[in-house]
């Protein structure tokens, strides 16, 4: 989309304009960079309901504030809880790591499931990870490859075509009672 035309819809109160118009200053795409007009364009199309706007104030908010993730955390939260697969995704990471949140393997595991119930490559590839620990090959297996055909990046599918190799090779049936582990 020209920037010239962005603008004119996001000053028209454009929520998809404003997004799209705060990632153009985010990333200097045909306009110059500038972080704070990105905040400011994320801020008003956050404040019209767009989950993206609120996801993408979280992503800068968690890069550019060295100290303080409460920011980051908060516009996760709501990004998430209006089914923004993306922060699901970053919150269920910060969970099962314990960053900045108290570690909570079970939210993480919900989060990342229904971010991969999106298509959310990453947590396809993270549940994945979490299945393979529990030895639920299958379910490890088959998220895993969800997630390496969509190319997620390629140092993990490359990781995810090596577990997938190991699991086929280590195969264990999984009991019911494994299989019924954090359904």
């Amino acid at each position: 989309m020209n920037a010239e035309i962005c603008m004119t819809e996001a000053k028209n109160g454009s929520a998809q304009a404003q997004y799209n118009l705060a990632t153009m200053y985010r990333l200097g795409h045909q306009l110059p960079q500038n972080q704070d007009l990105a905040f400011k364009w994320y801020r008003r199309a956050a404040k019209q309901g767009l989950s993206d706007a609120f996801c993408s104030l979280g992503v800068m908010s968690f890069l550019l504030e060295s100290d303080d993730k409460s920011k980051a955390i908060k516009y996760w939260n709501k990004a998430a809880a209006m089914g923004n697969a993306l922060a699901m995704g970053k919150l269920g990471l910060l969970y099962q790591e314990g960053r900045y949140v108290p570690k909570d393997l079970q939210k993480s595991h919900i989060l990342f499931k229904k971010a991969a119930k999106q298509g959310d490559a990453g947590a396809q590839f993270f549940l994945g990870m979490m299945y393979a620990r529990k030895q639920l090959f299958k379910k490890a297996a088959k998220l895993l490859s969800f997630s390496a055909e969509q190319n997620l990046n390629q140092e993990s599918a490359t990781d995810c075509a090596n577990c997938r190799y190991q699991m086929n090779v280590h195969v264990q049936t999984p009991t019911h009672e494994q299989e019924q582990i954090n359904e």
